[in-house]
C-alpha cells in the first residue's frame, strides 16, 4: 500500500454498509408510492446522513413526495426552492409550495406563506393576508402562528381588537 493510496482512503468518506443499505431501502420506498421516506431520504442527503450530501437529488425526492400531497415534502422542497438550495432560487415556486403544504394541514407552512405576505417577498406586503394565513396556521396548532395572531388581535393591529381572544391564544 502506498501512502498516495493511503492519502486517497482517507479523504474518501467512509459509508457504513448498514447505512448505506438503509438509504438504498429508504429511495426504494419512496420510489413505490412511501411519500414518508421520501421525506426520510432527503433528509439524508441534505445532511449527509451515511450518504454523500446530494441537495438536487434530494430536491427530486421531495417532488416525488409532494406530488404525490405530503405536505411535510412540499414544506421542505418549499424551504430548498425560497433558499435555492438543490433547486433554482423562486420565492413565487416556494409560495405556491409551502400553500399546498398548508392545504395539507402543515401549520408551519401556513405560517411561512404568512411570512412572505407580512415581509413582501416577491411581491407587495399584504399584512391582512398575512394575518388570515397566520390564523389558519395557530388552527393548525402551529405555536408561533398562535403567538403572532394573538398579537395582532391585541393590538388590534389588522383585525378588531380583542384582548381575551388574544389572551386564550397565548395560552
Amino acid at each position: 500500500v502506498t501512502l498516495l493510496t493511503l492519502n486517497a482512503l482517507a479523504q474518501t468518506p467512509a459509508v457504513v454498509p448498514s447505512v448505506y443499505d438503509s438509504a438504498s431501502r429508504q429511495v426504494n420506498a419512496c420510489e413505490q408510492g412511501n411519500s414518508q421516506e421520501c421525506v426520510n431520504v432527503a433528509w439524508r442527503y441534505l445532511r449527509a446522513d451515511g450518504v454523500r450530501q446530494d441537495a438536487p437529488y434530494a430536491a427530486r425526492q421531495l417532488r416525488l413526495g409532494c406530488d404525490r400531497d405530503h405536505g411535510e415534502a412540499c414544506s421542505i422542497l418549499g424551504d430548498l426552492t425560497r433558499d435555492g438550495n438543490g433547486v433554482a432560487g423562486d420565492i413565487l415556486a416556494a409560495t405556491e409550495l409551502y400553500t399546498k403544504a398548508c392545504n395539507l394541514h402543515s401549520g408551519v407552512s401556513c405560517r411561512k406563506v404568512a411570512d412572505i405576505y407580512l415581509v413582501g417577498l416577491g411581491r407587495q406586503t399584504d399584512p391582512q393576508t398575512a394575518g388570515l394565513w397566520y390564523q389558519l396556521g395557530c388552527e393548525l396548532k402551529d405555536g408561533p402562528s398562535c403567538t403572532a395572531t394573538g398579537l395582532w388581535y391585541e393590538r388590534g393591529d389588522i383585525m378588531q381588537a380583542d384582548p381575551d381572544y388574544a389572551r386564550s391564544l397565548f395560552e
